[in-house]
């Protein structure tokens, strides 16, 4: 049944989401990640021709299981069935039937060169318009007069609440892509005022590949990705997961951007170079400009500096628009590779310049963050790995002499059993801003772990995945006024009723320190909080048109000296696909009851196409949404979502200009793609 290949396939992308938002709390933009799987999705791999590389630009496959297949296709030769890799070691049933969406089985084409003719005869365009707004009475969007504008410049929007986005993208199969994005968030102005060249962002690439020794080259806004996040990594990276063996990760290298994510990337030049069999050679440079709040101490435009770069990406009221690309940043460096059967060494070495000083504030938890105007950073990274067995690493310094350590090992005792174990040791100065390592904090510094995680396959229908993580920061941290440490374990409990119904149980548990919040004299002593949440999640594909999803999640919240805290969440999906029509719909409703924001549950939501949403759920309400898909004609596809959040408990939402005086938000939103 199609149907269930699909929805096992969408259930590994939004699972990794879910576990990524609810980790770090933050608004990251997943688009590239999304729009990655989602071509996979459309095309899949042919395992016959799949290179290393291309396995590991897919993002589900381990080094291990990369190895292991490349081996195993060497020997026996080419595949004639998907089933065929239930033969391979570390290819459990259950892993099949996730990836099995995403991969194919055909012939090798005999000719794999890039032709002129052929990019424009057979290549594909899309253009994608975005509209949505928040449909209730923001604040800041409210009439305003001239005197109380003038006395208070930033408590109105400078634009419209219409948030618009487009992009278009032209692809040669994955050999070339061109693209070119926009995007308003609301509030921002549209050709005018600060943005009198139309939208208040743009992101664009013009990327080829494989062209002889040119493995990639790419023009504009890139991603780079080497070794294991330590010294270079600007892409979305996954830490902590009940995917044991994925904990290792999988550099993807030189990869084009096309997300709207306004800081997280490169934008210049950038090219691989394939320089013997056996080894590459990846050179890049990035000049762009960052959000700042500029300080002098004189009144000298030379003398300015700034204490942080800031990320949110908006620029919707004067003091937002003149933080705008305040501050230049060049990026210069390279990496080179190594990699035969299964063996790979690299080495990574880059220069941050910045045209203005950073000058951190006197917080005693920032006196070993980076100031100045220019650092270096270098590492080194290896990965082995064995049929059964690999091993991997990262050591990576700072220009100030600090270094930081990564190391793991991943064992395929049986194929059933697999387990990872990861040590990692960031010195309280080290220093680098594009780092994504597996860490319980963000930041790549002041932190000392240990991690252990286990997964069993129990026949072909259930698998028990567990981890557990032991940590310690040698420093103090935001909200934390001493050195601390922690723990956390997870348990999650799959199993595969049949082809139609399957459900998992995950508990989590976890102790950090926080400063005590009660305290309010002296010096702030932290205490430690404990927090725990336990999730039934199910799904029941009734018939080819129709899948349901239901979930139940609790969770608790406590620190020493006060009360315990919690919160639940429910909610049902329906997802309804029509066979005779092209039409589709997806609904969900939830109501949730959580003490206060400490006890937030987070849940993945459906959006409209490489857009998403992980609203955390917190106080007292509900929660429902509809996505309405059309495909209107073979090149045309339309969609429309409604949500709407109703708080029980309160009389307004939100807080300065973003205040709406109601219990009430909701949200439209309308996309059209053009396919030509």
């Amino acid at each position: 049944m199609l149907n269930a290949q699909e929805e096992n396939g969408k259930e590994v992308i939004e699972q990794k989401i879910e576990e990524l938002s609810s980790r770090y709390d933050l608004v990251l933009d997943y688009s590239d990640l999304v729009e990655m799987l989602y071509y996979y999705y459309q095309n899949p791999l042919n395992l016959n021709s799949a290179t290393a590389e291309e396995l590991k630009s897919l993002g589900v496959f381990s080094p291990i299981q990369i190895n292991n297949f490349l081996e195993f296709r060497r020997k026996n030769g080419y595949f004639k069935s998907i089933y065929e890799l239930k033969d391979i070691d570390d290819f459990p049933y259950l892993f099949i039937m996730d990836i099995k969406i995403f991969v194919m089985v055909a012939p090798i084409s005999a000719n794999n060169s890039i032709k002129i003719k052929n990019i424009f005869k057979y290549g594909r365009s899309d253009l994608f318009l975005r509209y949505g707004r928040v449909l209730e009475a923001q604040k800041g969007f409210a009439a305003i007069g001239d005197s109380a504008l003038t006395a208070n410049p930033n408590s109105h929007y400078l634009g419209s609440p219409n948030k618009i986005y487009f992009r278009y993208k032209f692809n040669y199969s994955d050999r070339v892509s061109v693209a070119l994005v926009g995007d308003k968030d609301a509030g921002e102005e549209l050709f005018k005022g600060s943005n009198k060249y139309g939208f208040d962002f743009y992101s664009g690439h013009i990327y080829l590949r494989d062209l002889g020794k040119v493995k990639a080259i790419v023009l504009g806004d890139y991603h780079l990705e080497f070794g294991q996040g330590l010294t270079l990594w600007s892409g979305v990276g996954f830490g902590k997961s009940v995917d044991v063996l994925g904990v290792q990760k999988v550099p993807r290298g030189l990869n084009p951007n096309s997300s709207a994510n306004e800081n997280i990337y490169f934008r210049g030049a950038a090219a691989s170079f394939r320089v013997t069999e056996n080894s590459d050679l990846t050179v890049f440079y990035s000049n762009k400009n960052l959000d700042a709040g500029l300080l002098s101490d004189t009144l000298s435009a030379e003398d300015f500096y700034f204490q942080s770069i800031q990320v949110s990406g908006l620029h919707r009221t004067p003091s937002e628009v003149a933080k705008k690309n305040a501050v230049n940043e060049q990026i210069f460096g390279e990496n080179i590779a190594f990699n035969k059967e299964g063996f790979h060494i690299g080495a990574t070495a880059y220069k941050t310049i910045y045209d203005k000083e950073l000058i951190k504030p006197t917080q005693p938890y920032q006196i070993y963050d980076f100031q100045g105007k220019s650092n270096v950073n270098s590492g080194a990274d290896f990965s082995y790995s064995l049929k059964k067995f690999g091993v991997f690493g990262e050591l990576s310094a700072s220009a100030n002499g600090a270094y930081a350590f990564l190391g793991g090992l991943l064992a395929n005792f049986t194929p059933r059993v697999n387990m990872s174990l990861i040590y990692r040791d960031f010195a309280v100065d080290y220093q680098v801003v594009y780092a994504v390592p597996f860490a319980e904090a963000s930041g790549a510094k002041n932190e000392k772990g240990l991690f252990l995680g286990s997964s069993i396959f129990i026949g072909n229908k259930s698998s028990l995945k567990t981890y557990y993580d032991i940590f310690s920061f040698p420093w103090l941290r935001y909200r934390v006024n001493s050195p601390s440490q922690g723990n956390e374990f997870l348990a999650q409990f799959n199993y595969e009723v049949s082809r139609y119904f399957n459900f998992y149980i995950l508990l989590k548990s976890e102790t950090k320190m926080l400063n005590n919040s009660l305290q309010t004299e002296g010096i702030i002593s932290p205490s430690p909080v404990e927090k725990q949440s336990l999730r039934f999640n199910a799904r029941y594909i009734a018939s080819n048109e129709v899948t349901l999803k239901s979930r139940v999640e609790a969770s608790s919240y406590h620190q020493q000296t006060n009360v315990k805290k919690f919160g639940y969440a429910i909610y049902q999906d329906v997802k309804y696909k029509s066979q005779n029509l092209p039409l589709d719909f997806s609904f969900r409703y939830a109501i949730f009851s959580t003490d206060d924001y400490d006890t937030r549950i987070y849940a993945y939501e459906s959006d409209v196409l490489y857009k998403f949403s992980v609203p955390g759920y917190y106080y007292k309400g509900q929660r429902y949404y509809l996505l309405f898909h059309w495909d209107v004609m073979k090149n045309c596809d339309f969609w429309l979502r409604f949500s709407q959040s109703i708080f029980f408990d309160k009389t307004s939402i939100g807080s300065n200009i973003d205040f709406i005086n109601g219990n009430k938000k909701s949200e439209i939103t309308a996309q059209i793609r053009l396919k030509f």
